[in-house]
Order: C-alpha cells, then structure tokens, then sequence
C-alpha cells in the first residue's frame, strides 16, 4: 500500500504517521501509535469480527490483530489518498480515498481523538465503494 497527501489537505503530521502505519498495514508500529486502553470503530471491524455488534474494538491487541488480519488479505497494491483534515485540540477528522488495483475507490472519513500523538479511539466511517 502506499500513502498519498493532497496538498491542500491540512493533515497534521500525527494524522499523515497514523495513516501512513495504516498504509503499511504495519501493526508493530500502529500499536505505538495507539493509547493502552484504545478503541476502534469502523465497518472492517464487522467484517473481520461479525460477532461484534457494536464493531468496536477495544484494546491495542485486539487493533494489532485486526490489522494483521487486514495484512493477511492481501489485497494488491492500494494507495491511501487524504483529501481533507480538519484537526483542533486533540481531536482530528480525516477524509481519504482507498483505491484498490481494479480501480474501485472507498471514500472514508474518519473521527480520531487523541492523547498527546497517541490515538484514543478512532471512529471511522465509509460510503459505498464506487
């Protein structure tokens, strides 16, 4: 995977590392880069985790696991493009586009609330793939 910036987007360079590690599928380093007690939100969750009702995770393990599981899927060379981040005090919105290699984009935004340049939790949240 790779990590694009518009360079309109105003991504700090805490959100431009979080989503670099996710580019990556990098669960060594996205483990450092969220708090002890973390949680995370998103439709991946349900899909890897369909026993979950709420798809929140709700511990760095179990967010290393479900990056690793991301890893496993192999999905071919997708690019992460931010569009648009909007950030005050410990709380940032992201927009960014996945592109997969037969052309298909996922369009994302994303809620992170943040300790220091740890995540807290992240919310995330996506239209229809196009």
């Amino acid at each position: 995977m790779a990590l694009e910036v518009d360079p309109d987007a105003n991504a700090s360079d805490r959100v431009v590392r979080f989503l670099r590690a996710w580019s990556l599928n990098d669960g060594a380093s996205l483990d450092t880069l969220y708090h002890d007690d973390a949680t995370h939100r998103g439709p991946g969750v349900s899909l890897l985790y369909p026993g979950l009702t709420d798809a929140t995770l709700r511990s760095r393990a179990s967010i290393k696991d479900f990056v690793d599981r991301i890893a496993a899927a192999d999905l071919g060379e997708v690019t992460i493009r931010i569009t648009a981040a909007y950030e005050t005090g410990q709380v940032s919105i992201t927009e960014y586009g996945v592109s997969f290699p037969d052309g298909r984009v996922a369009h994302w935004a994303e809620i992170d609330e943040w300790d220091g340049d740890r995540v807290r939790t992240v919310r995330a949240y996506h239209l229809p793939i196009e």
